[in-house]
């Protein structure tokens, strides 16, 4: 990126000082605004279209109304944005805006991003439950006269957001393949003939390399496995302790600081990947002393067992819980937290049984009692060196995506009033 060497100068508009170079523009001069037309039961599972609702998980759907560069916001909930190109569908109040130039859906989307709590500001300045079309028509924001100015500054944002978003899918693969190597090994007994990887670090082509275990097979609670290996409880190879949470109605054992201690709910699980980095509340220390609160050590695999079954992460460095997450702190040194980690995520949790009738949920005593391969262990010892560089990998490209993400949101407000301007 390239910032313009010249002072840029500002004039006063009725929405705020702008770039003198820049005018005020109106949303609904870009696009006509239209709405979904479906309800929830239109999605299906293996549809061959993207079925976008008002939340952030895209469905599937068998039929499209809609086709070309589009944006989509919902009309309620978090008000979130996505943009799309093809064939899709659209939930109702999901607003689907087709801009008229396509070059313009970027720089469109971008703006629209920042200006979201403004253009979701009701008549008196608080945020509404629902989103009207008027209210995204007639918003008015500063935006350069150039438009070349206006696809600069969509590229510089884009480029950020691709390598995000490649960074993204690269640690889905790469946790693909670590589920791939522990079925082969560990469900259908499979293992490589030599103690390296097979050439490129996936499976092998057609299953070239591998052997079955052979030797004899004996029965065990989880069905049959190699001689030698053993099945043990969870709580026989670690220790399990659970979250804790403040009285709500005290609020001051709650923080938005980061100089507090990251708290782990159900929903933040649901927002990381293999490694949980974000939380969106914590808990002061003061909280910790008082009310006994568990510190969740570094590299530690937790896993929620209330109202949403078997989410399962790796802590990033001390943190703590709410009480529906369980922590799994290995007491066995020939286990590895990458085993724990693919194991819980291969587990069922149904077959714990259901102890609410108001929640999905089971008891601690029920996780404590779930029972964990245990290999012979060498097999153990060079499953670990080969899928501890995968898990390596995936922390690596967490830490860049969280840096990515830092450098665009610090500089999406300078690019979206002017105070970085590019060269063009």
């Amino acid at each position: 990126m390239m910032a313009s060497s010249k002072k840029t100068k500002y004039k006063e508009t009725e929405i705020g000082p702008i770039p003198e170079e820049w005018e005020v523009s109106r949303l609904g001069d870009y696009f006509p605004i239209k709405t979904g037309k479906r309800d929830a039961n239109f999605s299906s599972p293996d549809g061959n279209y993207p079925f976008f609702t008002c939340a952030q998980n895209i469905l599937r759907c068998n039929e499209y109304s809609f086709e070309g560069d589009a944006l989509l916001l919902s009309g309620n909930g978090d008000f979130n944005m996505k943009k799309y190109s093809g064939k899709f569908d659209a939930y109702q109040r999901t607003y689907v805006l087709i801009p008229h130039d396509k070059d313009e859906r970027d720089f469109l989307f971008y703006a629209m991003k920042h200006h979201l709590p403004r253009i979701t500001e009701g008549s008196r300045g608080s945020v509404i439950s629902f989103l009207t079309k008027g209210m995204i028509e007639d918003f008015q924001f500063g935006c350069p006269t150039n438009k070349a100015e206006r696809k600069k500054i969509a590229e510089i944002l884009s480029s950020l957001d691709d390598k995000i978003e490649l960074n993204r899918k690269m640690n889905k693969t790469l946790e693909e393949i670590a589920q791939a190597l522990f079925k082969r090994w560990f469900v259908d007994f499979e293992f490589p003939v030599s103690p390296t990887p097979p050439a490129g670090g996936g499976e092998g082509g057609g299953g070239r390399g591998y052997k079955s275990s052979g030797g004899k097979m004996l029965d065990s609670e989880l069905g049959l496995i190699p001689e030698g290996w053993n099945v043990s409880a969870l709580s026989e190879v670690s220790n399990i302790t659970i979250g804790r949470t403040p009285p709500r109605i005290q609020e001051q054992w709650f923080s938005l600081c980061q100089d507090d201690i990251k708290w782990i709910s159900i929903r933040d699980l649901g927002n990381s990947g293999v490694y949980v980095k974000k939380t969106s509340e914590y808990l002061t220390r003061e909280a910790v002393d008082i009310f006994k609160i568990p510190v969740i050590p570094k590299n530690t695999v937790i896993v929620s067992f209330k109202l949403t079954l078997g989410r399962v992460a790796i802590t990033t460095e001390d943190m703590l819980s709410n009480e529906a997450i369980a922590h799994i702190r290995l007491k066995r040194n020939n286990l590895s937290t990458e085993y724990i980690y693919l194991a819980l995520k291969r587990f069922d949790y149904s077959s714990l049984g259901s102890t609410s009738s108001i929640a999905t949920a089971v008891n601690s005593q029920s996780v404590k009692s779930i029972p964990l391969l245990i290999p012979e262990g060498e097999i153990n010892r060079i499953f670990s060196e080969i899928i501890k560089p995968l898990f390596e990998r995936i922390s690596k490209n967490s830490i860049e995506i969280d840096n990515l993400s830092i450098i665009r949101d610090s500089i999406l407000p300078r690019l979206m009033n002017g105070k970085i301007r590019t060269s063009i």
